[in-house]
């Protein structure tokens, strides 16, 4: 498993000047739909591609197991959720069990295949032979 911890930057000239040296709380900014407050860490750093929940599900995949995060709007506003280890299909985040759904029904070796360029084109070798006119 893969842990990253991230430290906050330093204050920013406005946080300085006008917040008294006080650093904005991330657990209370605005999110980009506008309905829930908090951030992971940084306002833009939202998971638009699902990344965390296709994590959570190849973890739990290869392991049995998996850390379930608890986002900052759910974590720090009432009712109040835990981070938790999932050893149970259903304590997963619904996004990631519809991601292990997914690996397990496909097809992974032809999806990997392509991917690597194992399936190329026969016409993609032409493509390589540059004709000099010198």
């Amino acid at each position: 498993m893969l842990m990253v911890s991230m430290m906050k930057p330093p204050l920013t000239e406005d946080e300085v000047q006008w917040k008294k040296g006080v650093r904005m709380d991330n657990r209370a900014a605005s999110r980009n739909d506008g309905h829930r407050k908090g951030v992971r860490f940084f306002k833009d750093d939202e998971d638009f591609y699902q990344l965390e929940d296709t994590l959570m599900a190849l973890c739990f995949l290869e392991a049995g197991d998996s850390w379930v995060p608890v986002p900052p709007w759910k974590q720090f506003h009432y009712p109040f959720e835990v981070s938790r280890r999932a050893t149970d299909l259903a304590a997963l985040t619904d996004g990631a069990r519809q991601q292990l759904e997914r690996m397990l029904q496909g097809d992974d070796d032809d999806d990997y295949d392509s991917i690597n360029g194992c399936n190329q084109r026969e016409d993609d070798s032409e493509l390589d032979n540059t004709d000099d006119d010198d």
